[in-house]
């Protein structure tokens, strides 16, 4: 059955109101300064004047943290990075090992909750 002959048999068979033929539309700054699902989250910022070459940085940091679960890691805004990971274990693992330097830069952390916007989040000390 092609696409344009499924979409107008359920059209003919459902019924919809106004309000769902309209449709929820939500704002693109809802949805990228707020992150939903990943309670084991951190932001990660490079103390660097020079700016960090994603691909490098997220291979290194992959290859280095060794933990038990995978880990997704996303730039979000110059020298600063959204990793969330499966677990807390592997999350505390990362803090636990503070310093993390990448380049012989510092790489500052903060957890983040669901409440934090990813992009403010302050990064301005380290643990040592």
């Amino acid at each position: 059955m092609a696409l344009e002959n499924f979409e107008s048999f359920f059209e003919r068979q459902l019924e919809l109101s106004d309000r769902e033929i309209i449709g929820v539309v939500i704002g693109s700054s809802e949805v990228s300064y707020r992150f939903v699902g990943f309670p084991y989250s951190l932001v990660a910022k490079i103390a660097s004047q020079q700016e960090v070459h994603r691909d490098n940085f997220i291979k290194a940091f992959t290859s280095l943290r060794k933990g038990s679960d995978e880990v997704s890691i996303k730039e979000i805004a110059y020298n600063r990075f959204w990793i969330h990971f499966v677990c807390d274990w592997d999350r505390q693992r990362v803090l636990d090992m503070e310093p993390w330097t990448f380049r012989r830069c510092l790489i500052l952390l903060a957890t983040v909750t669901e409440e934090d916007c990813i992009h403010m989040t302050a990064l301005t000390h380290g643990t040592f």
